[in-house]
């Protein structure tokens, strides 16, 4: 890869790649590599305060995002991550509520900004205010299906399945060909132990997002489920064709393995999930899945090198 080493944006772009794929520090240091080109750019210090959010580091979130908000104080992503991180941690002097009105002030009729706040309630399991902001943003465009599937999302996790959906169905009817939807459709058949359903729902999900490598691995995920283990380890397999750094696939396929007592390739395909993944030592010692291994000495070394 080559990049353009005196345009600090593109130290953001990298910096945003591996933010989505869950590798925050080495996100960071690109992000800090770009501040050093121009440490005036709101992005490259909002960027930094998200990947400190995802760490839990609200100390230096919270200085990240107001730099960031030094430069444009109206960046709605900004006071969006500010008021994640009061919403995270309270010791901070001013108010959540005071960024909810900074967000809405811009454009009081923009309906991706009440959205955004519902995902935001929704995240912190306020689902009612959650729920006021959806209403607001559909009353100003109700064709707009992500809003549509926070709706559903949100109702989901507050257990009202029938509700959820509806919405997801009305999210479909204004756009048949969106792979989310079939996606979180399938997330939701998928809680219910409705395997052969939420198997289908991945399946068309792929029709229209052949090369993502989740909803092939969901899809494996499904088929495993449905106790057709040949199928999910092909579909793990395809998902890590796809994204050969997507760390569910080989935690899955570690299960996978682990359950049909493969034991050298379940640890083999665990180190992988923990080389590209966030998964902690607590996290493995304590997934019964992996109850086979643990006498192993490739297991018990792995955990040893763990945190």
């Amino acid at each position: 890869m080559q990049i353009d080493s005196n345009y600090q944006t593109t130290y953001g772009a990298v910096s945003v790649l591996y933010y989505s794929k869950g590798q925050f520090n080495t996100a960071i240091e690109w992000a800090q590599k770009g501040s050093k080109k121009d440490d005036r750019d709101p992005y490259l210090w909002a960027q930094l305060g998200y990947c400190y959010n995802n760490k839990k580091d609200w100390k230096n979130a919270f200085t990240s995002f107001h730099k960031a908000r030094y430069y444009n104080p109206s960046l709605v992503v900004v006071n969006e991550g500010l008021l994640r991180v009061h919403m995270y941690d309270y010791k901070f002097p001013d108010s959540a509520g005071y960024y909810v009105k900074e967000m809405v002030r811009p454009d009081s009729l923009n309906p991706m900004v009440y959205q955004t706040l519902g995902n935001i309630f929704a995240e912190f399991k306020e689902y009612q205010e959650a729920i006021k902001m959806f209403d607001v943003s559909l009353s100003i465009d109700s064709l707009n299906p992500d809003t549509w599937k926070s709706v559903g999302h949100t109702y989901q996790a507050m257990g009202k399945d029938t509700v959820a959906i509806n919405s997801f169905v009305k999210a479909w009817e204004i756009d048949s060909t969106d792979a989310n939807t079939y996606n979180m459709l399938g997330n939701l058949y998928f809680g219910l132990v409705r395997y052969q359903q939420a198997q289908y729902l991945y399946g068309k999900a792929i029709e229209y997002n052949p090369e993502n490598a989740v909803l092939l691995s969901n899809y494996g995920q499904a088929s495993e489920m449905a106790e057709d283990p040949l199928l999910a380890e092909q579909y793990y397999r395809l998902s890590l064709k796809k994204d050969v750094t997507y760390a569910h696939a080989y935690y899955q396929l570690a299960i996978l393995y682990s359950k049909q007592h493969k034991n050298e390739a379940a640890i083999r395909e665990l180190g992988e999930a923990v080389k590209f993944g966030n998964y902690s030592k607590a996290t493995i010692e304590a997934d019964n899945f992996f109850s086979p291994l643990r006498n192993e000495p490739g297991y018990l070394e792995l955990i040893k090198k763990m945190k």
